[in-house]
């Protein structure tokens, strides 16, 4: 089994995005505690990592990974951990392909106009972030900046409500 955990959400940095890549000889339990360190390391907030309801996800992903009996398993139970738990942004999902593959395809990756747009109220842009992905994205973003530069501009506020994060390379 080979998995990779892409634990992102709007209040992480898009840099600080985990991918944690999991052997083939990897167990279950191998994999559930590579997800908790990879939480612990990354997380925004440690001290959230302390509280009660997190401290249930550890509890359920513990106990999913020791009685997990195949990655659809694994998959769908740590998916349903989330689901309910008090947190958001947080996916596990089957490798598809190889991290360097994966790494090679975001750099490359277009998702298409939208990912980055930018209005003003007044003397104030609002730059909206709907995702994390794409090129284009990126690109859209530094048109957005320079924009923002060439005006006299007395706030910036980074609107990032409708994102599901991903991860810039």
């Amino acid at each position: 089994m080979s998995f990779i955990a892409a634990i992102t959400s709007i209040n992480m940095a898009a840099a600080a995005c985990a991918e944690e890549a999991v052997s083939i000889e990897t167990t279950y339990p191998e994999v559930v505690a590579a997800i908790k360190a990879t939480m612990r390391t990354h997380h925004y907030d440690p001290a959230e990592l302390d509280t009660s309801g997190y401290q249930r996800i550890e509890a359920h992903l513990t106990t999913l990974g020791k009685d997990a009996t195949s990655d659809e398993a694994l998959v769908e139970g740590f998916r349903r951990t989330w689901r309910d738990g008090p947190f958001s942004h947080v996916s596990l999902s089957k490798v598809q392909q190889s991290a360097d593959a994966l790494a090679d395809d975001l750099e490359t990756m277009r998702v298409g106009d939208g990912g980055a747009m930018l209005t003003w109220q007044g003397d104030t842009a609002i730059l909206a972030l709907k995702t994390m992905m794409g090129l284009d994205t990126i690109e859209q973003i530094d048109a957005a900046y320079a924009e923002i530069a060439d005006r006299e501009t007395e706030a910036l506020i980074i609107d990032l409500r409708e994102n599901g994060g991903a991860a810039f390379i």
